[in-house]
C-alpha cells in the first residue's frame, strides 16, 4: 500500500542517529571506547512493502565486552526513544559492535 510505505519513507527519513545501550533508558547509553551515536541510512519502502532497512550496517566502537540490550532512536528534533533489541549484543574483544538491521515498518490497525 502506497500510504504506507510513504509512511514508512517519512519516518525513516525523520531518524538522525541510532545509538546503543545497556538497559530501556537512555541514561544506559554506551560510554567509553570512542562509542557514539551514528547516522543510519536506510533503503526506501516500495510496492506495498511497508518496511525499510538499514542500507549497510551501522560500525560502532566501544568497550570490549560491554552487553547492549537496546537501540536509541534519536529524531531530527532530538528527540529520542529507546527500543529492545531482539537479542543482547557485545562488543567484541576489539571494541567493535555491528548493528545489521534497524527495521522500519508500518501497519494498519485493526
Amino acid at each position: 500500500m502506497a500510504a504506507l510505505d510513504s509512511a514508512v519513507n517519512a519516518y525513516a527519513g525523520d531518524i538522525a542517529a541510532i545509538g546503543l545501550s545497556t538497559t530501556n533508558v537512555v541514561g544506559g547509553e554506551v560510554t567509553g571506547g570512542g562509542y557514539t551515536r551514528l547516522a543510519p541510512t536506510y533503503d526506501t519502502s516500495a510496492g506495498g512493502e511497508a518496511a525499510a532497512d538499514l542500507t549497510s550496517p551501522l560500525e560502532f566502537d566501544g568497550p570490549a565486552g560491554t552487553v547492549v540490550t537496546h537501540a536509541i532512536v534519536q529524531y531530527a528534533d532530538a528527540s529520542t526513544v529507546v527500543r529492545a533489541l531482539t537479542a543482547s549484543r557485545t562488543f567484541n574483544s576489539d571494541g567493535r559492535l555491528n548493528l545489521t538491521a534497524a527495521t522500519v515498518t508500518a501497519a494498519l490497525g485493526s
